[in-house]
């Protein structure tokens, strides 16, 4: 579809990413729209602007230029200056704000640590 939504405080990020994670639908307008509307959004804005094409040639464009600038190849990445690291997650936060933050805050310390290239368990603890 061409569509993203960056986290913000409306509830849309939220919800659309708990809706692919629940295995529901999140490619078609007809599954988008009733959760868009629900926090709010102005619907037909959004797919206006969908329509421009402009959303996806910003993502286009701005892959691009990390792939080329940090090497930047799977998601989530994050990237402090010239570090770009890829980061994979056991657990989600379910809802709880100061586990996202310190989560996010123990990424980003490690992030500085040029040292250490790669750290994997070598099976998952569950």
């Amino acid at each position: 579809m061409g569509c993203g939504f960056r986290a913000g405080g409306d509830g849309t990020s939220g919800r659309v990413s708990d809706r692919r994670h629940a295995r529901q639908p999140t490619e078609d307008r007809d599954d988008l729209t009733p959760v868009l509307a629900s926090v709010g959004v102005d619907v037909d804005a959004v797919w206006a602007e969908v329509d421009s094409g402009r959303p996806l040639s910003t993502v286009e464009k701005e892959h691009t230029a990390f792939v080329e600038s940090h090497t930047v190849w799977g998601v989530p990445t994050f990237i402090v200056g010239d570090q770009a690291v890829f980061i994979r997650l056991l657990e989600r936060p379910d809802g709880d704000p100061d586990k996202a933050k310190a989560t996010i805050e123990r990424i980003l310390d490690q992030i500085e640590w040029t040292t250490l290239n790669e750290f994997k368990h070598t099976s998952i603890p569950r």
